[in-house]
């Protein structure tokens, strides 16, 4: 679900255009996997197209995947992929992952092998112009991953109030320009109301100065994810979700997060070490005994895309993973 995350690529049979899907980090993924005892219980926090899923469920036969994704069209698409591929070995839910692990306890299941967060916006959402989650299209301001909830990009730049912009800017988008551009947003509504993504892009760019517009990159990048985190409540469902996930571990399950932006994966950090505490040492006093700690995070030191994924699919770039796991008893 972060701006740039899975890659597709478009190949052309006759006038028929298809998309064929890349995992970001699918290998990292499966290696990760592969450490599992004998893993028998899938959990995709962020189904999309099923990329990693497909993966995983090729490469553990005895594998079941409860899929989760808010938006309707990839749990359709998906699901007919999976079925053709991997009849009886799934069962997919349209909601967002906050409300996965108590899906999966009414479902019967006390726990998982292996959980999978896949965060931002897929690719499919962020090649549809329809969707609105682009700068790179005119289109209606949308940005829904849920298309049947009610708030859209459009109410929030036409509604907020300008402080409340500003906090937006700043806290999800972690964006510089924050006062100047929520300004500017409310002076361009006063006139008419912003309809479009380009309308949205024309109020950011009259509130940057010319030396930034000049920069590389889109000067509306951290806007547009300000935004989309807005519409979609993504930092705290993130927050719920995953401390939820990792607590639904089994003994010597593994829960993997990729995530697309520096604050989402610090976020990711600070929950994976919340699960295990540190011993204080102090020259002035005694050490303490170690804590015991039923968690143990495996990657201490955030996993990225290796050069040739990044090659092969730029959308890799940003792309950071870490992984907890929860010690056999």
């Amino acid at each position: 679900m972060s701006s740039t995350e899975n890659g597709s690529m478009r190949q052309t049979v006759g006038a028929t255009q298809t998309w064929t899907h890349i995992p970001v980090m699918g290998m990292q993924v499966l290696d990760a996997a592969k450490g599992l005892a004998d893993p028998r219980v899938l959990v995709d926090m962020t189904l999309g197209r099923a990329g990693h899923s497909s993966l995983l469920l090729s490469s553990f036969p005895d594998l079941f995947l409860y899929g989760f994704d808010r938006d309707a069209e990839a749990i359709s698409q998906s699901s007919e992929k999976l079925q053709a591929e991997f009849p009886d070995r799934f069962k997919l839910f349209r909601t967002d992952f906050a409300n996965a692990v108590p899906t999966l306890k009414n479902e019967g299941l006390s726990g998982a092998d292996f959980i999978l967060f896949d965060t931002g916006v897929s690719s499919p959402q962020f090649d549809d112009p329809s969707r609105g989650f682009s700068y790179r299209f005119d289109a209606p301001l949308d940005m829904r991953m849920d298309q049947s909830q009610a708030l859209t990009a459009k109410t929030v730049v036409n509604e907020y109030s300008q402080e409340e912009l500003e906090r937006i800017l700043k806290n999800y988008g972690g964006e510089r320009f924050y006062r100047p551009i929520a300004r500017s947003i409310v002076r361009f509504r006063e006139v008419r109301p912003l309809e479009t993504t380009f309308d949205l892009v024309n109020a950011v760019k009259a509130a940057l100065p010319e030396r930034i517009l000049r920069k590389e990159g889109h000067p509306a990048k951290q806007t547009f994810m300000a935004i989309r985190f807005e519409v979609n409540n993504e930092r705290e469902e993130m927050e719920r979700a995953i401390t939820d996930a990792v607590r639904f571990l089994n003994a010597g399950g593994r829960c993997c997060v990729i995530t697309f932006n520096s604050d989402d994966d610090q976020q990711v950090k600070r929950i994976f070490e919340s699960f295990c505490p540190r011993r204080e040492i102090s020259r002035f006093f005694p050490p303490l005994p170690a804590v015991a700690s039923e968690y143990e995070i495996l990657t201490h030191k955030a996993l990225v895309a290796d050069a040739n994924e990044r090659a092969i699919n730029p959308r890799s770039e940003p792309a950071r993973m870490r992984i907890i796991q929860r010690r056999s008893k």
